[in-house]
This record gives structure tokens, sequence and C-alpha cells, in this order.
């Protein structure tokens, strides 16, 4: 008796259904999973020869998983954080197809069974005051682009926003009352409310005014769309070249739009605020995440941060202008 094949119909449940419905990833992280699993499938197709439409679960077997990892480490030059990324993904398929069929579950298990590589820890690089004081007066505020641009960053570090974060926040977000606020929807499509101060308040209508800003992002590029990732990372890079020349200290480091939420955690702990608070502000999931912010060694540099509330504020005078494809596409594939 001829068993079924039910790879596909798996695969299709573990995206339309776990992961948007029942896990609610965000479009971000589902594409990350689907493009990952792809990059097994096709590396099973094209490097181990085995016909796409005779694919089946059981070719997710330790060994392939294994040659796999390896050849996105040695072929590819993925590195070791990578690698085990896509091994969590791996497993995570894996789990949920022993959850609908249990026969699958050795395969789940050889699979978990599979160590990850220890990753070198990151060396995370934060601005102190000073340094944070040369960017922002490397940028014009003569100019229309860069007003938005002051504001864009000034909200990136007052709130601990992630990119994703940033580029999708929307006017809708934003509460001007009491106890004014902005809601950011982070990873896992999670929640949380981040308080702004009455300086960030005054600048970000100051702002909405001049760009006429009533609904929908509240940041939108030169083409008047939303920002890209890269777009955001080029703005940073723009007044972090110019920075440098200003501050020699910023040539020691690797500044990107992560770091003013690094800078943000840092300025906290400095300041004595309580980890689980800091935490609950950047949305850790978990505080051992947070944690990473204490793993600073030069204790000189974290004597000489000091509280930053007076360094990203504007003087007015300077302001002088006032669907899913792509499953569809693999599961095609496979018929």
């Amino acid at each position: 008796m001829k068993i079924k094949n039910d790879f596909s119909s798996i695969l299709e449940s573990y995206f339309s259904k776990h992961l948007k419905l029942e896990r609610k990833f965000s479009i971000n992280t589902y594409d990350t999973y689907l493009t990952v699993l792809k990059q097994f499938i096709n590396y099973l197709s094209d490097e181990l020869k085995i016909k796409r439409h005779e694919l089946s679960l059981y070719d997710f077997n330790k060994k392939n998983i294994m040659t796999f990892l390896d050849y996105v480490e040695r072929s590819l030059k993925c590195s070791s954080k990578t690698r085990n990324h896509k091994l969590t993904i791996i497993n995570s398929f894996l789990e949920y197809a022993q959850s609908i069929n249990p026969v699958y579950i050795d395969l789940y298990l050889s699979s978990k069974s599979i160590k990850m590589k220890k990753v070198p820890k990151k060396k995370m690089d934060f601005m102190t005051v000073e340094e944070m004081k040369a960017f922002f007066k490397c940028i014009d505020l003569r100019y229309r682009s860069g007003y938005k641009h002051y504001i864009m960053l000034t909200v990136l570090y007052e709130t601990g926003a992630r990119v994703s974060e940033l580029i999708n926040m929307e006017v809708s977000d934003i509460f001007f009352n009491k106890d004014p606020y902005i809601k950011i929807v982070g990873k896992g499509n999670r929640e949380r409310l981040v308080y702004i101060n009455d300086s960030v308040v005054s600048m970000i209508k100051e702002y909405m005014k001049k760009f006429k800003i009533k609904s929908g992002f509240l940041f939108l590029n030169h083409s008047n769309e939303k920002f890209t990732r890269y777009g955001v990372n080029k703005i940073v890079n723009k007044y972090y070249e110019k920075a440098k020349k200003k501050c020699p200290t910023l040539n020691n480091k690797t500044i990107t739009p992560h770091t003013f939420r690094h800078s943000k955690a840092v300025h906290f702990l400095q300041n004595g605020t309580a980890l689980p608070i800091i935490q609950r502000f950047l949305g850790h999931s978990n505080i051992q995440t947070t944690e990473i912010y204490l793993d600073i060694t030069n204790d000189v540099v974290i004597e000489a941060v000091k509280l930053a509330a007076d360094v990203l504020s504007i003087n007015k005078e300077q302001a002088l202008w006032s669907g899913d494809e792509a499953l569809i596409e693999l599961l095609e594939s496979l018929k």
C-alpha cells in the first residue's frame, strides 16, 4: 500500500494557518521563514538531485539537514549565527509537522539533536552624549530633508524603536493626551506603549504641521512612499560619515540605526533604571535579551554617559522653511 505524501499540504498549512493565524507572525518574519525553507528545498532539488515532485518530509532527515548547514556556511559564506537561525526555522517546521502527523516525531527529534554552533559575542556599540550631539549637529535643519531626518532619528532614539517599527509607525499610533505615548507593534506583532516627553511631542507636532501629515505613515521618503530599511540605513550612514570628522571617537565604532536603540538602553541603565523597565520599554519578551546591555566592560565610558534630555532639541530659528505569491510558487514547484 502506497503511503500518501502529505509534504505539500503540511507545508501549506504551516505557513497559511500556523505562522499567520496561530503565531501571528509579522510579514518580515513570515518572509524569512519562507525564504529559508525555499532555500532548503532548492538545495534538496539542485544539490542532492531529488526530484521536486518526489520530495517528502523524510528528506528533512538529519543527514540532509547537516549537509545543508555545511553548504550554507562553506559555499554561501553564511555566519554561524545565520546557520543557527536556519536550523531553528527547519526545527520549527518539523515540530509543526509531527504535531499534525506523529509519524514524523523521529525526524523532529533528530533535527533537534543537531547542536547550535557557538557564536562569538559581537561588540555592541553605543553613542555617548557627546557623540550623539556631534551626530545631530551634522544634520542641516535649513533644508526640508534635513528637518525630516532630524525628527525621524530623534523618534528612533527616544522610543528605542527597531528600524522596522520606525518605518511602520503611523499617525494613528501617536496619542497626544495627558501622558503622550506611541503605540509600537514589535516582533511577533506584540504591542507596547512607549511614553514620550513634551519636547518630543512638540517636535512631532511641528513636523506633522510642516509636512501636512494627517494620516498614514508618519515618515515618508522623497517619493512620498514608506521608508525602507535601506533608506534609513543610508540616512544614518550619511550623517555618521560627517560626524566622524567632528568627533574622532566615532571612528572606532560601527553606527547603524540599531545603535540608537542600544544607546537609549545604555543611557537608561547608567541613569539607574531598573532592568525590567528597560525590558518593557524595548519590548523584549525575555529579560535575558535585555541583559546584554549590561555587558559593557569600559566603566570609564559608562561613567561618562549622562542623561541625554537636552541632546535632541531643535533651535526653531534653524528651521528656516515653514498576498502570498512566493508560497504559491513554492507549492506549485512541488507538484
